[in-house]
């Protein structure tokens, strides 16, 4: 069960998927993104690419599914606190265009924890450019809300 996934930490470098379906991670979502998410020490990495499904303005990918890939990938982070939430706020500051069919890497970290408040930063680059970074607020909630939820 989910609930139980997430009082589990993975081990470093597997890969980690929130749910088959996921539209960020899920490797059977036939209109997700598939990223690659994997645990280095205290943060998670990923690989993935826009494809032409993503495109919003000609060969840039739609703000709407990189703001979802950042949620998403910050999402594992709760993972690894053993923290089952949802996201409370999202801020993504889209520094540069974001291309359709690149590969490009994704990274995101715990920025602090106060009681229920839980807050992640994420960024995805092109190399060594940075395209988007992103603050989220993670309220936690009591794992029994997960139970069940996802298989």
């Amino acid at each position: 069960a989910l609930a139980e996934a997430f009082l589990r930490p993975p081990s470093e470098g597997i890969r980690l998927v929130h749910q088959n379906d996921c539209p960020g991670c899920g490797p059977a979502s036939p209109v997700g993104l598939a990223m690659d998410v994997r645990r280095e020490g205290d943060s998670v990495t990923a690989r993935a690419s826009f494809g032409a499904a993503f495109a919003g303005a000609p060969g840039r990918a739609h703000g709407g599914l990189v703001a979802m890939a950042m949620d998403d990938l910050m999402g594992h982070i709760l993972v690894l606190l053993g923290a089952t939430a949802f996201t409370a706020r999202l801020e993504v500051d889209y520094v540069a265009a974001v291309p359709i069919d690149r590969p490009l890497s994704f990274r995101a970290w715990s920025a602090g924890r106060e009681q229920r408040k839980i807050r992640v930063k994420s960024e995805c680059r092109d190399g060594d450019q940075l395209l988007v970074a992103s603050t989220g607020l993670f309220i936690a909630v009591d794992p029994k809300l997960f139970a069940g939820e996802w298989s």
